[in-house]
């Protein structure tokens, strides 16, 4: 018998920490503009970037 994991997201908590990780990262582009090229811009839009793949990976409760 298969054991079917439940999701981790349900797609409204889903959709919600996608907007979240939207509104963050158009944060963090409008506030590079003040000092463009800043390497601590870079490394939060990085740390979304890395949200993103972590979050995509994690579908499903272990």
């Amino acid at each position: 018998m298969d054991m079917v994991k439940p999701r981790l997201f349900d797609s409204y908590s889903g959709d919600h920490i996608a907007h979240v990780l939207d509104s963050l990262e158009q944060r963090i582009e409008a506030e590079s503009h003040t000092a463009p090229g800043s390497e601590f811009h870079k490394g939060r839009l990085a740390a979304v970037v890395e949200l993103r793949r972590i979050l995509s990976e994690a579908h499903y409760r272990e």
